[in-house]
């Protein structure tokens, strides 16, 4: 008899959520579901359970909707207000979603970007989502456990809710910033590991030099 091992809080709160969500998704395909596993199950349980139904649904899906289509090596930044009449869900919060390949110092760049516009960020979902692309669009989705086809390869997905903005000027203002800084982060990562990379050639390179002591 094998045993299993008890279902963690999260694990718990997942499952009710994706319990709740089957039926929605399921017209979407296999492939809404898996990404809204991926997305759910890096949130806190406590966020989870202050979020209703549609909620749960609409950012899934317009997030899924959103990771789609990317040119690649780009970042692709929106910023919107949800109302249910336009987006099927409502909050009182405005939405920036970002959709880029993976590389460090994201999150914190993203943060201290919406922090000096004095925006406060009340929730971020942050999940790497294995994603195999054909072109500019995704051809399939698949837990990371199962990615081991180099085909695959690991995107950053984040769902911000920020102070509510009423003004279409201001949600393209924070596009536009969000862009440039990401854009900023994607060469900065790029120059460190070209350096990185020639300081372990030139250690290479030392060590081959005979001594002369």
């Amino acid at each position: 008899m094998t045993a299993h091992s008890p279902k963690t809080p999260t694990q718990t709160i997942l499952g009710h959520v994706m319990k709740i969500l089957a039926p929605r998704l399921d017209p979407h395909g296999a492939q809404a579901r898996l990404f809204a596993e991926a997305l759910y199950s890096s949130t806190v349980p406590e966020a989870l359970n202050d979020m209703d139904p549609q909620a749960l649904e609409g950012i899934a899906l317009s997030l899924f909707d959103f990771v789609r289509r990317r040119p690649p090596g780009q970042a692709k930044v929106r910023a919107y207000t949800p109302h249910r009449a336009d987006h099927g869900w409502a909050s009182t919060h405005s939405v920036v979603e970002i959709v880029n390949d993976d590389m460090p110092f994201l999150v914190d760049s993203v943060v201290a970007a919406l922090n000096r516009r004095n925006l406060i960020v009340h929730l971020l979902i942050h999940p790497i989502i294995m994603i195999r692309r054909e072109g500019d669009t995704v051809a399939e989705i698949v837990a990371a456990r199962n990615a081991r086809d180099a085909k695959f390869r690991p995107e950053s997905v984040m769902h911000i809710q920020i102070d509510q903005q009423t003004s279409a000027a201001e949600l393209a203002a924070i596009e536009a910033d969000l862009t440039a800084v990401l854009n900023d982060v994607r060469q900065t990562v790029s120059d460190w590991q070209q350096m990185r990379d020639a300081v372990d050639r030139a250690a290479q390179a030392l060590n081959k030099v005979p001594s002369t002591l």
